[in-house]
């Protein structure tokens, strides 16, 4: 018979893995949809990868649950089964991050625009003495980075593993900021749910059955092992299969280099949003001469762009934008180009023109952060007021999906340049609401 504390935790358990059925896994914000008035709705992303295993927690907890609460009996075998089941939602981080390329690849883009705006050399650090003048005219806006890798490749071998770089292991599998910012409630609720199930089987009569633990235990680590074993595998395939595309480019061997760059793109998904993975195909698109390829055209636009033919570049990203595909990688690094040269028309005090670009990459992009951010500033200098109080309501709504605590500064610099919007139109009582705002966003 099981003692009422087992019993209890049992209860808790089955309770956690009713919540990860209902609860989201994860959601990456996609979409925005502006109602009457001043609503406005974020719709988001989800992980397909989270059926199979939200599949697998309906039937694990059936098995454990129900059978633990109402047979009031435990065994050795439920305990292994849900200390393997435990093992295989740990790599639930790697299922999404590399397996599904456009889930992550939008993640990892718009948390690398989180951090450009608050990390020390970013756009809110950077300019907190010139911010607080002349209606923010001396602001000038960090460039965004150019290189978005969207999953890490680890630095070694396991030849030549090092525990000095065992974190770059931790974010190959998954486990990185990007990932972090966006897990919801139903996967924590999961892991957490079966560790508690593994407990109620490991303490019968409330003391501790050290045989069924070590059996348990050594169940975790063969799933986990075999789990292991099925997430490194195609990682170093992609890692020989990227030396050995370094090795052909550099003999002159492009067709052959080309081979091995898609054959890496197969074995790790993910990578084929990454910009070095881009820009690759574009360099042996235009050695051998297809320079009409998406990615060819991509890196024959870069290149006019670092000879400072700055209108060819930018009329090539336009044309890129307005034939390709809207989920393909080269038109989204088009956006990029078209989203820095805005950037730098804004800091030349070219308002309208930045303007222009800045919109356009918002309706591409309707959650893109830098844009909305750097489209508030110019709104705020052109005196267009209820354009920015309409980035501003988008800008909150997106960030309702964001986990990390430093978007509370986001925020408030926007309710910010929204206070000074409504100053300048006299309007005092918006500017108090809007101020009130920016104190506790």
């Amino acid at each position: 018979m099981h003692c009422l504390a087992s019993r209890g935790i049992a209860a808790i358990a089955a309770l956690l893995l009713v919540l990860a059925l209902w609860k989201p896994w994860m959601a990456v914000p996609a979409r925005v949809i502006e109602g009457p008035g001043d609503a406005v709705k974020v719709e988001a992303d989800r992980p397909k990868a989270a059926l199979p295993f939200r599949a697998t927690c309906l039937a694990f907890s059936l098995v454990m649950g129900v059978g633990h609460v109402w047979h009031r009996r435990t065994s050795d075998r439920k305990a292994m089964l849900g200390a393997a089941f435990l093992a295989s939602q740990l790599f639930f981080p790697f299922a999404v991050m590399a397996l599904e390329p456009k889930l992550s690849a939008s993640a990892n883009w718009l948390h690398i625009q989180h951090e450009n705006l608050v990390w020390l050399g970013g756009d809110l650090h950077t300019n907190l003495e010139a911010g607080r003048s002349s209606w923010k005219e001396g602001v000038y806006l960090v460039d965004t980075p150019r290189q978005i890798s969207v999953i890490r490749m680890p630095t070694s071998g396991l030849g030549a593993f090092q525990f000095g770089r065992l974190m770059n292991w931790f974010e190959t599998l998954g486990y990185s900021n990007r990932f972090c910012q966006f897990v919801n409630r139903g996967w924590i609720a999961a892991v957490f749910g079966t560790t508690l199930l593994i407990m109620a089987e490991c303490l019968p009569e409330g003391r501790l059955n050290q045989k069924r633990f070590v059996r348990a235990c050594i169940a975790f680590s063969a799933a986990f092992g075999v789990g292991l074993a099925c997430v490194v595998t195609p990682v170093m395939i992609c890692c020989m299969q990227l030396d050995r595309c370094r090795n052909a480019a550099a003999r002159g061997l492009y067709d052959e280099a080309d081979r091995y760059l898609h054959s890496a793109g197969r074995a790790l998904p993910a990578l084929r949003e990454d910009t070095f993975y881009v820009a690759q195909r574009g360099l042996l698109d235009f050695r051998r001469g297809r320079v009409q390829t998406p990615e060819g055209r991509l890196f024959r636009a870069n290149l006019m762009e670092r000879q400072g033919r700055y209108a060819q570049a930018m009329q090539e990203y336009q044309s890129l934008v307005a034939d390709c595909p809207a989920d393909l990688a080269a038109r989204r690094e088009a956006l990029r180009a078209i989203l820095r040269a805005a950037i730098h028309s804004l800091n030349g005090q070219k308002a309208d023109q930045a303007i222009e670009w800045f919109e356009q990459v918002i309706r591409e992009e309707p959650c893109n952060l830098k844009a909305n951010y750097a489209l508030q500033l110019a709104y705020l200098r052109t005196r267009r007021r209820v354009d920015l109080e309409r980035m501003v309501r988008r800008l909150v709504a997106v960030y309702g999906y964001f986990q990390m605590p430093t978007k509370a500064i986001v925020l408030a610099s926007s309710y910010e340049n929204a206070m000074l919007a409504a100053y300048r139109d006299h309007d005092m009582e918006a500017a108090a609401a809007f101020l009130n705002k920016a104190k506790k966003p």
